[in-house]
């Protein structure tokens, strides 16, 4: 359900760093800025593969199947860290510190006029 990804590659010189964070078909991009202690989703997405790429601080995520309490998966990812939830994932994300995301959906949330997003 949570997948830690690696990003493609990084190339730093005296100049700063370049950093390909993915190189997978995509139809939306967010950027998300959360403030410590604050709690997104409690929700899923049929569709949607959804990665997360984190500019700065900290969050945690929890995920469990949809329609099966006891499959769970649970990470914590900062800086750097890029992960991948899959559809069917109904996740909870808690945020340890101050942080901005780059979310990414390989399908895209709103199509003819639908989400999806369906609470968890």
């Amino acid at each position: 359900m949570i997948r830690s990804l690696r990003t493609d590659f990084s190339f730093v010189d005296d100049r700063g760093e370049i950093c390909q964070i993915l190189s997978v078909p995509c139809r939306q991009v967010n950027y998300l800025y959360t403030k410590a202690g604050a709690k997104r989703g409690r929700h899923y997405h049929k569709q949607n593969r959804e990665i997360f790429y984190v500019i700065s601080g900290e969050v945690k995520i929890q995920a469990q199947a949809v329609g099966k309490a006891d499959v769970r998966e649970e990470g914590t990812f900062s800086s750097g860290d890029a992960f991948l939830v899959e559809p069917y994932a109904i996740h909870d994300l808690t945020f340890l510190r101050d942080t901005q995301m780059v979310v990414v959906y390989d399908v895209g949330v709103e199509q003819d006029g639908q989400k999806d997003i369906f609470e968890g």
